[in-house]
């Protein structure tokens, strides 16, 4: 049975907005926490899409953008359909392994469950690093 869709999102998008919610909860009481989104994803005219690019846009950089104080986290969301299967592109692909070349933590998340988990799971990591400083 096929999924609908809400106000005519695309499940990708539905995906980012719960996420987005999820993280707006989480980091809440967490103020050495920062994140955001980078919205190079989506439908634009040739004019908008010219005009992105000229702002800096690049194809490849991840959804999500994480800070746990100075370690920054990428994350890429990932819906599984018929057309794309949840495959990350050649240049998705390209800039996760230059991020995780660079010392950086990567992770590829298809729905909110494993975007919860892997952060809760990176939290702990994260305070254990910052015990161990001490």
């Amino acid at each position: 049975m096929p999924r609908k869709r809400r106000m005519g999102l695309n499940p990708e998008t539905m995906l980012q907005i719960a996420c987005a919610d999820f993280l707006r909860i989480y980091t809440k009481t967490r103020p050495y926490m920062f994140w955001c989104h980078i919205p190079n994803g989506g439908k634009r005219t040739a004019i908008e899409g010219a005009l992105f690019k000229r702002m800096g846009v690049q194809s490849g950089v991840p959804d999500l953008l994480i800070f746990w104080g100075n370690q920054p986290v990428w994350v890429e969301l990932k819906v599984k359909t018929i057309k794309t299967k949840g495959r990350v592109s050649d240049n998705q692909r390209i800039f996760l392994e230059w991020a995780t070349h660079q010392g950086h933590a990567t992770r590829i998340c298809y729905s909110v469950k494993e975007l919860a988990d892997f952060v809760h799971e990176f939290d702990e990591f994260y305070f254990s690093q910052q015990t161990q400083k001490e």
